[in-house]
């Protein structure tokens, strides 16, 4: 019996062993483990960035082609790259290099004074609007005194202070200050290297038809498949003619893809303007809109009156409260502890506030039983509200929350009905602001 239990033993060892070298096997193919098989996702992903690498390729070979021409010249392409290169061929790159730096530095010269008078136009622009937003709120709050307010002494804004911030780069710069890096030698070793790439990954440069100027709008048929106005391939056999045809093409549709620019440049200009008007128009309506609600939410707390102080406004509401109430109570205690707000303090039932349509629910309470509650309702800051929750008489611990009246006008604004005070436990209705 022992024997053939060790028999069993060990025949059991054997097959999980043979089981785990079978498994371990099955994880190598030819000699190293499985490779991951991309999705088909990745797989498009991968296509689609290697296009964007040869076709950025292509477009800076082409530009260092433009500045080999003028240096030399032959029958093809393959012809002057196979050429060699002289130290009057040398002589010549700098003087064409030396050029493009000229011109470039007379470009960036004129647009330093352009963007320079820019930058003071909307300096200007930004002290005026926060001067004439000055005056408004002094007038405002002249009116308000009883008075005309301070105004402004002088017409003339401020000027600038400061230096701008530094212009963009111009268009082609990085690539010339590359350029006036190399020799004439180093650059045509750098094109010879970017054509052999290009024949060997049997790029085909395919150039579409250009939509500037036609507003993007387009046939159907050209919405679903797209429409190519030339097709460049990179061969040695030929000479790179390919390349040397995409660089005729470029010289030939030059003004017309000129004009187009130019002509959806205006267009861009006409609706930043458009914009940049909406834009002045809609801050000055929130200017006004500021001056008002602020002018507003003075006279309510003074009663209805601007030319009375606070001090005879809540002289006022005392009087005007009935003998013997809620409010007057409230209103008794506040003045004897020296703790009236400066905007008012109103003291209601959740009751009153339920059957009034203010509060929809609180949490734990049937309405029944809403008479056990007091809410206190106090403002020391224009449009800031604090509220105290009491249970018979003694205050609720965390039961105090501030309201901002900008917060229920975005509200209603947005269509909500409801917002929940003290986490949840009550809901007040946000629709009773009309």
């Amino acid at each position: 019996m022992s024997g053939s239990a060790s028999t069993s033993v060990l025949s059991a060892s054997q097959i999980l062993s043979d089981a785990a070298i079978s498994a371990s096997q099955a994880t190598y193919s030819s000699g190293g483990l499985l490779r991951h098989q991309p999705t088909a996702k990745e797989a498009v992903h991968a296509k689609a960035e290697r296009a964007a690498k040869l076709h950025r390729l292509f477009l800076e070979t082409k530009r260092k082609w433009l500045s080999i021409l003028p240096v030399q010249s032959g029958v093809s392409l393959l012809e002057i790259l196979e050429r060699v290169v002289t130290p009057e061929d040398e002589s010549r790159w700098r003087a064409a290099i030396q050029l493009e730096l000229a011109k470039l530095e007379d470009r960036r010269q004129k647009q330093l004074v352009q963007w320079r008078l820019q930058w003071e136009a909307q300096q200007q622009a930004s002290l005026l609007r926060e001067s004439q937003e000055a005056m408004m709120m002094s007038l405002a709050s002249g009116s308000n005194a009883g008075g005309m307010g301070a105004l402004p002494s002088g017409r003339s804004s401020p000027a600038p202070v400061g230096a701008p911030p530094a212009p963009p780069a111009l268009p082609g710069e990085k690539v010339i200050r590359e350029l006036s890096l190399m020799t004439f030698s180093e650059l045509k070793r750098q094109v010879a290297k970017s054509m052999r790439i290009l024949e060997s990954e049997r790029w085909v440069e395919r150039t579409r038809k250009s939509n500037i100027g036609t507003g993007g709008r387009g046939s159907d048929s050209a919405a679903v498949r797209p429409a190519y106005a030339a097709v460049f391939r990179v061969r040695r056999s030929d000479g790179y003619q390919g390349m040397l045809n995409a660089i005729a093409r470029d010289i030939r549709t030059k003004a017309q893809r000129r004009e187009r620019r130019r002509a959806e440049m205006r267009r861009i200009r006409i609706t930043l303007l458009n914009l940049r008007e909406k834009s002045d128009y809609l801050e000055s309506q929130r200017q006004s809109y500021e001056v008002y609600l602020e002018t507003c939410t003075k006279k309510l707390a003074a009663g209805g009156d601007s030319t009375v102080s606070a001090a005879q406004a809540r002289a006022r509401r005392m009087h005007s409260v009935l003998p013997f109430t809620r409010q007057y109570y409230h209103l008794r205690d506040l003045q004897r502890s020296g703790r009236v707000p400066q905007f008012g303090s109103f003291k209601y039932s959740a009751e009153k506030l339920y059957y009034k349509g203010v509060i929809v629910s609180v949490d734990g309470y049937p309405p029944r039983q809403l008479d056990k509650i007091s809410l206190t309702i106090s403002s020391d800051v224009a449009g800031v509200f604090d509220v105290q929750v009491s249970l018979m008489g003694v205050k609720m611990p965390g039961g105090g929350c501030e309201i901002n009246m900008q917060d229920l006008l975005q509200l209603q604004y947005d269509n909500v009905q409801t917002m929940t005070l003290y986490e949840g436990s009550v809901v007040v209705n946000t629709n009773l602001l009309d």
